[in-house]
């Protein structure tokens, strides 16, 4: 898979997120960490390969989608905490990418206290996992845990702000970057969405036939979220 080139990889991810993604997230809610370690951690290592959601649209989709993503992000972090079996080209960076994924996409009323998708206990313990981890050093940070040591500041900033204050602004701060006309990079805003996948939106008909024409017919498909 990893040798695709980056057009055909691209055109898997969006096949695989818009057909499988619920079969790995329930897979995900039945295993117990306790007697199918290995099998959780094969699926976690699946979802933390996936694209960035910004530029995976079904995956992004997936996550917005409440009941679709529901207990997912606590499960995801509680996996951290419990030590998932990590093997390349997925390990606990990616594993915290993953889980960065979950808190900017996922409604933060799925977690038990409304603060963020996560639940408030996972939270704390995972903050001090990432404590143990992170090697302390002064000055610059290892690039081999820039997205760990990320993770630990939006931690904080979860717990610095009252509700679900910054969750939400970076939220709508995401919305607003991938909430454009998907057709010939136009730039305007959208209000006419594909009728089929639902995630692709247009200014008008021009930039949708464009779009349609130009990458988008091998990329649209129907979802079960």
């Amino acid at each position: 898979m990893l040798i695709l080139p980056p057009e055909a990889l691209s055109i898997f991810w969006s096949v695989f997120t818009a057909h499988h993604l619920t079969d790995v997230a329930s897979s995900l809610r039945r295993l117990s960490h306790a007697t199918q370690k290995q099998a959780l951690s094969i699926a976690i290592r699946i979802l933390s390969l996936i694209p960035d959601p910004k530029k995976e649209p079904y995956f992004r989709k997936f996550l917005q989608n409440a009941t679709a993503a529901k207990d997912l992000p606590t499960i995801i972090a509680r996996s951290f905490v419990q030590g998932t079996t990590w093997k390349p080209p997925a390990g606990p960076e990616e594993h915290c990418t993953l889980i960065i994924h979950t808190l900017f996409w996922c409604d933060p009323a799925l977690g038990d206290d409304g603060k963020a998708s996560i639940d408030a206990d996972v939270r704390t313990a995972l903050a001090t996992a990432l404590d143990s981890l992170i090697p302390r050093t002064e000055g610059r940070i290892d690039r081999r845990f820039v997205d760990m040591e990320r993770l630990r500041g939006i931690l904080r900033a979860i717990e610095g702000m009252p509700g679900a204050h910054f969750l939400n602004s970076t939220q709508s701060h995401l919305r607003g970057q991938v909430d454009l006309c998907g057709g010939n990079m136009c730039g305007e805003e959208p209000d006419l969405a594909c009728s089929k996948c639902k995630t692709a939106r247009y200014c008008g008909k021009e930039c949708q036939a464009w779009h349609w024409k130009n990458g988008h017919k091998a990329r649209c498909f129907t979802t079960d979220y």
